[in-house]
């Protein structure tokens, strides 16, 4: 799979420079200081905008330790560490939500009504009405190992994009790589769908559907 190197010098590439990079820590070149201040941004952005498969955690809530009430909620929750959205709750008792082989999605299970509230400047409480709660969350804390060779592709023209405002102001080449990554991401997305869970039957992906 792609490291950091590889996916700055893809964005490069996409962006139409030859010049290709030796490291990443150097910070010795334009090319080197735009990258390091867009590449974090920009991966987040994308992790946050769908359920990517290697950035969901499936955890169970560590309560606060502090007091704190609400006059909806009965149950107070630490925020995941490194939770970039926060996607569903579930019930998992003492144990974590299990999905068995052709069963339904977690998505489909009992889910449990929830709110984020900040306690202080630093500090958010999750709160909800569930005792033992279970949380579907999307983190920041990946690796580039972990990235599918399509959103791989699809982050280098989305970085090469941001770069080449960044570098040249050149906004027609910028709306040409973000075309190229809204196809690009728009594909991923169907085939992360279709590795979840399904029911055995005629049934495809929403993402499948929007395309007949």
């Amino acid at each position: 799979m792609a490291n950091k190197l590889q996916i700055w010098n893809m964005a490069l590439s996409k962006m139409g420079q030859s010049r290709q990079l030796l490291d990443t820590e150097s910070n010795a070149t334009p090319e080197h200081r735009n990258l390091e201040n867009l590449y974090k941004p920009t991966l987040d952005s994308m992790l946050e905008d769908h359920s990517w498969n290697f950035a969901k955690r499936v955890v169970q809530l560590e309560p606060i330790d502090f007091e704190y009430s609400h006059p909806s909620w009965n149950f107070y929750y630490k925020y995941p560490d490194y939770c970039l959205d926060l996607r569903l709750i579930v019930y998992g008792g003492d144990e974590p939500v299990t999905v068995v082989p052709f069963g339904p999605p977690l998505s489909t299970l009992r889910t449990i009504p929830f709110e984020i509230v900040s306690y202080d400047y630093e500090t958010r409480v999750l709160c909800t009405n569930l005792e033992c709660a279970w949380a579907e969350y999307i983190t920041s804390d990946v690796d580039e190992a972990m990235f599918t060779p399509m959103f791989v592709t699809a982050f280098s023209y989305r970085l090469g994009a941001e770069l080449v405002l960044a570098l040249a102001g050149d906004i027609a080449k910028h709306r040409e790589l973000m075309s190229y990554y809204t196809a690009l991401f728009e594909r991923g997305k169907e085939r992360v769908s279709n590795e979840a869970a399904r029911v055995i039957g005629p049934q495809i992906s929403k993402y499948e559907g929007a395309r007949r």
